[in-house]
């Protein structure tokens, strides 16, 4: 099976002084991909949002939480680089490849949907990133949206 999957993602570029330089959305649907082959990945929407970038690690632009994890190494110090705060919040949904039963199959991967959010910090010079990034997340069914969604798309 072909991994293919379609996404549609929206940026909204700040200014005038915001502390923030980008908002942006992102669906991915394996609905909208030509013979519907995902591999059981079935789709997820992101909500991220960008700081403006910032020269020095240890700046009033870092939260006090990333100061404090990581204001004492040095991997992400150093001159000519541009830093940057992300937030993310969303949900992945995945389905396994029989959706014509409830019941569990022994060889197929259930149904799953994942609500996380993050806090990362990009590094940036010229032509090369690095991101750390704090994830949590849940697996919890009565949060998730995922078994209303499926059914739209059957």
């Amino acid at each position: 099976m072909a991994y293919c999957n379609m996404y549609f993602s929206l940026t909204a570029i700040g200014g005038n002084g915001s502390d923030w330089e980008a908002l942006s959305v992102t669906v991915e649907n394996d609905a909208l991909a030509p013979n519907n082959e995902d591999r059981y990945y079935s789709s997820n929407i992101r909500f991220q949002l960008q700081s403006e970038e910032f020269d020095w690690f240890i700046d009033s632009n870092t939260p006090k939480l990333f100061r404090s994890l990581f204001g004492s190494t040095n991997i992400f110090k150093g001159k000519g680089y541009k830093r940057s705060i992300i937030y993310q919040f969303g949900q992945f949904i995945f389905t396994p490849e029989n959706i014509t039963t409830s019941e569990p199959q022994p060889d197929d991967l259930p149904y799953a949907g994942m609500l996380y959010a993050s806090a990362g910090f990009k590094v940036r010079k010229e032509n090369y990133a690095d991101t750390l990034t704090l994830l949590a997340a849940a697996n919890i069914h009565q949060f998730s949206v995922r078994k209303n969604y499926q059914l739209r798309f059957k």
